[in-house]
């Protein structure tokens, strides 16, 4: 699977335009073809208050025939040039990204924790071998995970490893009961030898 990223930051007194922005784009991009679009809020953590824009593909290659298709989209153009006239806010990406652990899709899943590691990719195949152990703890607490790792992005040095939820209460149950708990405590202990975890942040679907 792949996923474009775009991360937008409103300007003061903005929201609603940028927003709106959004939702327009992210319906011109589900009609010319992602398996799925959706826009969330980051609540908490590492870049606070900007809003993503997320696309996914099965391929690289239906990634190329999307953004060729948008390339004659009148929608697209207009948006483009609306943007242009009256900027709303600043935008960031789209950077791509291949997600390289964990087959559950569930987009009910409103709730979700990213956490962004800087790791050689000397070390990536070591760390993919801690996630089995992770899935193990997340059993009883209806919490998903994956790995992503980047494709196209102005920082390539990076993993990130998501814990996804139907919302946000069950994700702080997991959270409180195993996010501080001895087991996951160790596994995070070996995956700092791995990488070094500097990002963090909560993000909350838009609907």
């Amino acid at each position: 699977m792949i996923a474009s990223q775009r991360i937008v930051v409103p300007h003061a007194g903005k929201t609603e335009i940028a927003l709106d922005r959004m939702r327009n784009a992210a319906g011109i991009f589900s009609r010319n073809g992602a398996s799925s679009v959706w826009i969330a809020r980051v609540q908490a953590g590492f870049d606070a208050g900007s809003f993503h824009l997320y696309n996914v593909f099965e391929s690289l290659s239906h990634t190329a025939k999307v953004a060729l298709e948008l390339e004659t989209d009148p929608a697209w153009r207009a948006l483009s040039m609306e943007i242009d006239a009256a900027r709303a806010a600043d935008v960031r990406g789209p950077s791509v990204w291949r997600r390289v652990y964990g087959d559950t899709d569930d987009e009910d899943d409103d709730a979700v924790m990213q956490r962004s590691y800087v790791m050689p990719q000397s070390n990536i195949a070591s760390a993919l071998e801690l996630m089995p152990e992770i899935q193990k703890l997340l059993v009883d607490y209806n919490v998903r995970t994956q790995v992503w790792m980047p494709v196209v992005a102005a920082d390539m040095t990076r993993v990130m490893v998501t814990y996804s939820s139907h919302d946000t209460a069950t994700l702080a149950t997991f959270m409180d009961n195993v996010g501080t708990s001895s087991a996951f405590h160790e596994i995070l202990s070996k995956a700092s030898t791995l990488g070094t975890l500097d990002r963090s942040s909560i993000l909350v679907t838009q609907r």
